[in-house]
């Protein structure tokens, strides 16, 4: 991943129950985020960056850091080819 990013911010989002639901008002899909992308999500949303989310990753899920942060990057890439980040 090249730099930090950030959530376009014409999506809209709920946290219902143990997901996060994401509506892309662009293109009317939506998309559901549980588990670790739960926290990814809401960080990216304060514009925290990748190292950041990282290190909340290490602290709050039993990982190393080369799993946090191959996820972090999975999932930002993720974000990234479905047009959702700004």
């Amino acid at each position: 991943m090249q730099g930090d990013r950030r959530l376009r911010r014409d999506l809209t989002w709920r946290v219902v129950g143990g997901s996060t639901l994401v509506l892309d008002v662009r293109t009317s899909q939506y998309l559901s985020v549980s588990g670790s992308g739960i926290v990814i999500w809401g960080m990216l949303a304060e514009g925290t960056t990748r190292d950041q989310i990282v290190a909340r990753l290490l602290d709050e899920f039993e990982v190393d850091s080369n799993t946090a942060a191959m996820h972090v990057d999975k999932f930002i890439d993720d974000l990234s080819q479905r047009g959702l980040l700004a």
